[in-house]
């Protein structure tokens, strides 16, 4: 209650209800914090070296001794057949995946996946539990193989 302390009464330091800030040492993290935010920011000129295009799948099958791979043939169009190897054997049938027009990275350097050559990557959404590719929704076939994606 206020005003029950005696006077001259002997009391003891205790620790601060608020510390005081390192304002240096503040500065330093948000600065930090700031800049990792710009590297993750991708600017219009690295959107425009994506060549992202549309690919008809063509044939699908999984990769021997991989169990989540899947080696898929995809035209697309001008830029011609491909080879795809993805990571949906876990997600998708081979089947659900036949005649479906993908969106794929056309000019991603080629990579080797467990003894075959890549040459693009096909764009996928994922949540930690579902993978979805994604898809272009084209009931009348008006979308070619080799679309480009602006």
């Amino acid at each position: 209650e206020w005003g029950m302390l005696k006077v001259d009464s002997l009391t003891h330091k205790g620790k601060p209800l608020f510390p005081r800030l390192d304002i240096d040492k503040e500065e330093r993290v948000i600065k930090l914090i700031e800049e990792k935010k710009e590297e993750n920011i991708a600017t219009i000129e690295d959107f425009k070296r994506l060549d992202l295009r549309i690919a008809r799948v063509e044939k699908v099958e999984r990769v021997p001794k991989a169990d989540k791979l899947f080696r898929l043939e995809i035209d697309v169009g001008p830029l011609g057949k491909r080879q795809l190897v993805a990571g949906l054997a876990k997600y998708y049938s081979p089947e659900e995946l036949m005649g479906k027009k993908i969106v794929i990275i056309a000019n991603l350097k080629p990579a080797k996946i467990f003894g075959l050559i890549s040459n693009g990557m096909l764009l996928a959404s994922e949540d930690g539990e579902h993978v979805k590719v994604l898809t272009v929704d084209d009931p009348e076939d008006k979308v070619a193989p080799g679309a480009v994606i602006r």
